[in-house]
């Protein structure tokens, strides 16, 4: 017998793993390595992953400029791109459309990975070519603006600490304030 409790026979399983693979290596470097035609999973996918996180704090004029500078491909599409080069799903799907139109008695195990070698190279080309030096500057330049910077290194140092005497003065006041307006205002309240 079989209890299924929350649906889990009826959702698709997938391997989830994080995406960001290099965490310690700056925005701009990643976009360089690509745009170099560096063809590192994990270089692709942590870009992919600085990329959707930068999607969600950018505005609508942000986003369209990148878009006019990317060619007309969103940041959305691009970061499909980068992940779709190394999703082995989707290069099996477009190898076996190429190994479909090889006869069946010239298939061979060597096609077939050539084939698959072919798509990734062309995943990857798509993927690399939207990356050029003004697009890569300006997204690095919107990173910037939106980025939240964390002080480590020059620690807060108390200078003083005491009691407020006038805190006391002012709440009390605040409270006879309130008072006074209640009983002036009941009718009203």
């Amino acid at each position: 017998m079989i209890v299924d409790a929350v649906g889990a026979t009826k959702s698709k399983k997938t391997d989830s793993r994080p995406l960001e693979r290099q965490p310690t290596i700056p925005l701009k470097d990643l976009l360089q390595a690509v745009t170099m035609g560096v063809q590192e999973e994990d270089v692709y996918l942590s870009l992919a992953n600085r990329l959707i996180r930068l999607e969600k704090q950018l505005t609508d004029a942000e986003k369209e400029k990148i878009q006019e500078l990317a060619k007309g491909k969103s940041l959305k599409q691009m970061t499909r791109e980068l992940i779709e080069a190394f999703d082995a799903d989707v290069i099996a799907d477009k190898a076996n459309a190429i190994i479909a139109q090889i006869p069946i008695d010239e298939r061979t195990p060597a096609k077939e990975e050539q084939a698959r070698a072919e798509v990734q190279e062309a995943l990857l080309k798509t993927a690399s070519l939207t990356f050029n030096g003004k697009l890569n500057e300006h997204i690095d330049n919107v990173r910037k603006q939106h980025e939240q910077i964390i002080d480590h290194i020059n620690l807060d140092e108390v200078t003083k600490a005491e009691w407020d005497t006038e805190s006391v003065d002012k709440a009390k006041t605040l409270i006879n304030d309130f008072s006074e307006y209640l009983k002036a205002n009941k009718d009203e309240i």
